[in-house]
């Protein structure tokens, strides 16, 4: 019998190849930190109103700032879980308690949460799953603009990545791990309640096919109800009574059919919304690749969670691209998948080439986008307060989505509509101030000599370059001084 002995240049070779991938993983890894930084201290304000008003909001009540009158529907019908809100109203109490007062700090800081969060997520990726899933999770540029937000969706969907690498690759036979794992699937289903399709889903998959011992099963349980204890205990405290907040989410929106209130859409709107919101080639290759996993991997966990989630949302009537949020953690991993089934075809690397410079472009400017326009104005007025403003168009600044905003305000203007900048002259002050939404409104009113900018969402450097008369079709904020 004959053994080959390799040579001592192939054991060096090797060995020096292993110890600069791990050096690669490590820089990428550590670069992906610094970008999840940069991203939520740019990234200010909300993708959804909902992220604002139910959280936000919701903690400068119980700070006492934010009256009970000006909170959403969602408080009177008792719908929305405490968890974040109690989380983050305590690190609020602590920042206060160390000097700092400013509520956009506050946002920050509390954005670097999620950031924690998500490079929790990236460390396991890193440890557990192939280079090329891990560059694919780190550089997909969706999951680091939700790295940075405090939105249920973005919050909830990463602890239930978490909780799935727990469930699939950590040591199955650790009972304080098990318990963990049920802990974060509790923890994220009170942060989303829409999750728990997937850990139904999850929770199917384990028994069915995966034969889940009874041991094993109870622990996941244990960790799981003991949470839910918690979050019930904790809704009690943000709402002055017990509520089941699950049940009433899902007796408000679907019994009485509140969700539909906001608008519906067929079955099928989800592929268009994908592939209308998301560049090309990325969106058309998400919708490819999801669908061609679902049909090629049915047995596996990700087919059975991304795939109960994805159908049952689309039964619903009331659609939006964000409930779809807690899928994007699996999508490097069925896109890594499809795109393995499809290397030897020649259209395919010029495919992912494409997507590579699409997916880093956004990426570098997702670094420094703002999540909202508002968060400017509203840093301008907290150190220059006025008391009335004329508002131009139908954009009210703190009175958005038909809710008073007051965490970042303790002094609020009044806002007066102006249907017109024509209408100017109407006005009885000598001095008053007049905020447009628009570039034509913007316009309009500079066409009146007594009319100062005192602020404008676009740098002043910016508005010299109106080629194309480009400015005036814009959205964008300004604040003016007039006088008679």
């Amino acid at each position: 019998m004959c053994v080959t002995i390799p040579k001592v240049q192939d054991i060096k070779k090797k060995a020096l190849y292993n110890f600069r991938m791990q050096v690669s993983n490590k820089v990428y890894f550590y670069l992906s930190g610094i970008a999840l930084i940069i991203c939520s201290y740019f990234s200010e304000g909300f993708l959804h109103v909902d992220e604002h008003f139910q959280i936000l909001e919701f903690i400068n009540y119980k700070l006492g700032l934010t009256p009970l009158v000006d909170l959403a529907w969602e408080f009177p019908a008792k719908i929305r879980p405490w968890i974040q809100p109690f989380f983050y109203y305590h690190l609020v109490k602590f920042f206060s308690f160390l000097g700092i007062n400013s509520p956009f700090t506050w946002a920050w800081l509390l954005r670097l949460t999620t950031v924690a969060l998500t490079i929790t997520n990236f460390y396991f990726v890193k440890k557990y799953f192939s280079k090329k899933v891990f560059l694919l999770t780190i550089f997909f540029y969706p999951l680091i603009y939700l790295g940075a937000r405090l939105s249920s969706e973005a919050v909830g969907g990463a602890i239930f990545y978490l909780a799935y690498i727990f469930l699939t690759y950590e040591d199955s036979k650790d009972s304080k791990t098990q318990i963990l794992t049920g802990a974060l699937l509790a923890l994220s289903f009170y942060i989303r309640f829409q999750i728990g399709i997937m850990i139904a889903a999850l929770a199917l998959h384990e028994i069915l096919i995966n034969k889940i011992s009874f041991k094993r099963f109870s622990n996941i349980c244990i960790g799981f109800f003991s949470v839910v204890a918690i979050c019930l205990l904790i809704d009690k405290w943000g709402y002055g009574e017990y509520a089941f907040s699950p049940w009433n989410y899902l007796y408000q929106n679907l019994v009485l059919g509140k969700a539909s209130g906001y608008g519906v859409s067929p079955f099928y709107d989800y592929f268009i919304q994908i592939f209308r919101k998301l560049p090309f080639p990325i969106g058309a290759l998400l919708i490819f690749s999801h669908i061609y996993y679902w049909v090629k991997r049915p047995k596996d966990p990700i087919t059975w969670t991304t795939l109960s989630f994805f159908i049952v949302h689309s039964m619903i009537g009331h659609k939006e691209t964000r409930f779809l949020f807690p899928m994007c953690w699996f999508a490097p991993i069925i896109f890594k998948y499809t795109l393995d089934q499809f290397q030897k075809f020649k259209i395919t690397k010029y495919a992912l080439y494409l997507t590579i410079v699409v997916n880093l472009a956004i990426f570098s400017i997702v670094l420094f986008r703002r999540a909202h326009i508002s968060i400017d104005y509203f840093r301008y007025l907290s150190k220059n307060p006025i008391t009335k403003v004329y508002v131009l168009g139908n954009t009210f600044p703190f009175y958005l989505a038909k809710l008073k905003f007051n965490f970042y305000n303790k002094i609020r203007p009044i806002e007066i509509p102006l249907e017109s900048s024509k209408n100017l002259s109407v006005v009885k002050e000598d001095t008053f101030y007049v905020f447009a939404s628009r570039g034509n409104q913007f316009f309009d009113i500079n066409e009146h000599k007594n009319c100062n900018i005192l602020y404008s969402s676009y740098p002043s450097w910016v508005l010299n370059y109106n080629i194309g008369n480009w400015i005036k079709r814009s959205k964008f904020w300004s604040l003016h001084k007039c006088t008679k």
